[in-house]
């Protein structure tokens, strides 16, 4: 290693600590990872020392600073839980419980440690508590109980959680049931899935169950060593970061799979919105926008922005008798997370007419935001006949050599150089500048980090609607787990032609003039390509053309839609 990359692979390592320590040094970290991947001279051990590091940053900022952002209230947190949760004071008051909760422990009030009748299994909770004020004790801990008026043994994960308000940060503690996660099914599923041994599934079940390498110890006469090994090969196979990611892991699995108990039923079918139930149990929630007997069309939302809409838009959708079926794509929102978010893509191709069929929706248009195009059109080109056309607003383009990506906006840059670079390099941007914009000066920087170099995204980031839409957006990929938003970098910002290629339908653009994120350059080039690629560009425009162009991006749609109309009409006669 050269002494200048050595240099660059310290500083960017103390910058990592440094942002996990203090999230308002996300600056100063940005710009040493930009240098670091710009100067493009890592070797595979610099980068394993680099990535090394930043498991150990993650774990250090999810230790310290809050899993939600400050605005959730208890009872918000704890509603998003799908299993029983509730939220505790230090004092082990209960401020929040969720209807699962609620039927499971048999206790919404008082201190938590009652939900058992043992004194030992009481000190036993207490215990969980304290070891959490401590920086270096793991981030979540976990204890099981015998003694509950349920009958039957239940495992509780409990973190530590910060939330600020006004005058000073106050630490609460969350509580979750890992109860019934386990079963043959899920065994199997881990074991082909992540070629896990025999014996490392029976230990990850243990420690799903909340058991400790003592008591698998103790019961089996396995060495604790031998344990902790074979726990890292565990999580080095199931790449995941400790014992907490591997246990969210099986509880995902589980509710995905088997359902039980612990799943939070919501509305389904409502005339707004709702959450539709796909045949494997998991859920999909939806939203329509516009006129609700409208001309439907299915909108898929990008990395960074959902599918909020302002009021000028709303309105236009009415006026011309459009209804916008806005959907929360897995590892966002309110809808369940991926099975793999590193096979985002694959997933959405297999449950496509699923969704179609579950909306009542048969042939129909695809308006895509952003990130959103790739999904448009691999849904497009694995199912022709239930497309028939992905329109893309401000949509990417694949990305064919990494010296394009010089190209984007400093805060875009660094999350696309992040993901080319490593899932886990990806997925601490994500993280460090989650945290950094928990107050309102950090998520406004964040903002003008992406859009402040276009004149007309400045001017229309005015309007504290649009403002909102766009904060909106950032909360959709903080609800869903971040699943979705990292599995997005790693297949947006890569070339993804071949999926245009096998497209028939059409794929048309409609860029603002001015977008850097997703530059009308790129598109047109990408456009002489491919007979059936079209672009329309909107002057004075930018990444944010739908709010500040509402009339003329719905004007352009109404066309093409009718072109695609006449178009299959022709080809069907």
């Amino acid at each position: 290693m050269t002494a200048a990359a050595q240099s660059r692979l310290l500083k960017i390592i103390d910058a990592a600590y440094g942002v996990a320590l203090s999230p308002a040094q996300y600056e100063s970290f940005a710009a040493e990872l930009d240098d670091y991947i710009t100067a493009g001279e890592a070797s595979a051990s610099d980068a394993e020392q680099l990535l090394t590091h930043l498991d150990k940053a993650l774990s250090v900022l999810e230790r310290l600073h809050a899993i939600r952002k400050r605005e959730d209230g208890p009872d918000a947190l704890v509603e998003q839980e799908i299993g029983a949760a509730a939220m505790v004071q230090p004092d082990g008051e209960i401020i929040a419980t969720n209807s699962a909760w609620d039927r499971t422990m048999k206790l919404d009030a008082g201190p938590v440690w009652k939900i058992s009748s043992d004194t030992r299994e009481q000190e036993k909770i207490k215990s969980a508590m304290r070891r959490l004020h401590e920086v270096v004790e793991r981030r979540t801990s976990f204890t099981r109980l015998e003694h509950l008026s349920v009958g039957v043994p239940i495992s509780l994960a409990i973190r530590r959680c910060l939330q600020d308000d006004a005058q000073h940060t106050r630490s609460n503690f969350l509580f979750r049931s890992t109860q019934q996660i386990w079963s043959d099914q899920i065994s199997q599923l881990v074991a082909s899935e992540f070629d896990l041994t025999p014996a490392e599934v029976l230990l990850l079940k243990r420690m799903a169950l909340g058991d400790t390498f003592q008591d698998v110890s103790a019961d089996t006469g396995r060495g604790i060593e031998t344990l902790r090994t074979q726990s890292k090969s565990i999580y080095r196979k199931m790449h995941v970061s400790g014992r907490e990611d591997a246990v969210r892991v099986a509880l995902q699995l589980h509710l995905l799979l088997s359902g039980g108990d612990f799943v939070r039923e919501t509305p389904i079918n409502g005339e707004r919105e709702g959450v539709v139930r796909l045949k494997s149990g998991r859920r999909l929630a939806w939203r329509k926008q516009g006129d609700l007997n409208g001309r439907p069309a299915l909108f898929l939302h990008g990395m960074s922005q959902g599918h909020g809409f302002t009021d000028a838009f709303l309105r236009k959708l009415m006026q011309e008798k459009l209804c916008f079926i806005c959907i929360d794509r897995p590892g966002y929102g309110r809808s369940d997370p991926p099975k793999d978010w590193r096979k985002n893509v694959d997933e959405w191709i297999e449950i496509f007419p699923e969704i179609l069929e579950a909306l009542g929706l048969e042939r129909v248009p695809l308006v895509t935001h952003t990130t959103g195009v790739l999904y448009g059109c691999s849904a497009a080109a694995h199912y022709p006949p239930l497309v028939s056309g992905v329109y893309a607003i401000a949509g990417g383009i694949p990305i064919t050599d990494n010296s394009m990506l010089a190209d984007y906006p400093a805060q875009v840059r660094i999350v696309s150089r992040a993901a080319r670079f490593s899932s886990q390099a990806l997925r601490f941007v994500l993280s460090t500048s989650t945290a950094f914009y928990r107050r309102e000066a950090g998520r406004n920087r964040m903002i003008e980090r992406t859009y402040s170099s276009v004149p007309s995204d400045r001017k229309t980031l005015e309007d504290p609607d649009v403002r909102d839409i766009v904060h909106a957006g950032l909360e959709m990929i903080a609800l869903g787990g971040f699943d979705g938003f990292v599995g997005d970098g790693l297949s947006i910002f890569a070339d993804w032609s071949e999926c245009v290629e096998r497209m028939q339908v059409p794929l048309h653009y409609i860029l603002g003039d001015q977008d850097p994120i997703c530059p009308l350059k790129w598109a047109q080039s990408f456009s002489q390509k491919y007979q059936h690629v079209s672009v329309t560009a909107v002057e004075e425009a930018g990444n944010l053309l739908q709010h500040s162009h509402p009339d003329v991006v719905i004007n352009t749609l109404i066309e093409l839609f009718s072109d695609a109309d006449a178009s299959g009409e022709m080809l069907a006669t």
